[in-house]
């Protein structure tokens, strides 16, 4: 995914995050408040994901299927931790959910804007250079 789109995908993700911590906090739009926002965030990550897992399996080409199950690991330990956190602060609100959707969004947010915006483009680094080429 390129970066335009993927930083789309990332704005998507926060701003329905955010909408959803409003929606739940100010018990705005009923149903709809906390539906909409997060079908808005599941197609974001939706979209996102499985590009992400792909690029993260990249650079071990030799143990894709380790480095698969790594990230599933990882991904199924924080759902975990986070399901036991919600369910513990369950308040018979949509609030608890909101604000984890909305720190999720967060993350995603600082993840990406403070650590893989900064990666050099692996395709622009594979390039030839040309003598006129002042770019890098």
């Amino acid at each position: 995914m390129h970066a335009p789109y993927a930083a789309h995908f990332f704005t998507t993700t926060r701003t329905a995050g955010a909408a959803m911590l409003v929606c739940g906090g100010f018990r705005l739009g009923g149903i709809a408040g906390i539906i909409g926002p997060m079908l808005l965030y599941v197609v974001g990550m939706g979209m996102v994901m499985p590009n992400a897992i792909a690029l993260a399996m990249e650079p071990v080409p030799l143990m894709a299927g380790f480095a698969s199950s790594l990230i599933g690991c990882f991904q199924t330990a924080a759902a975990s931790l986070v399901g036991y956190i919600l369910g513990a602060l369950y308040d018979r609100s949509a609030v608890p959910m909101a604000v984890a959707v909305a720190i999720s969004a967060a993350l995603v947010g600082i993840t990406y804007f403070g650590f893989l915006h900064r990666l050099p483009d692996p395709q622009r680094a594979a390039a030839p250079k040309t003598p006129g080429d002042k770019s890098c």
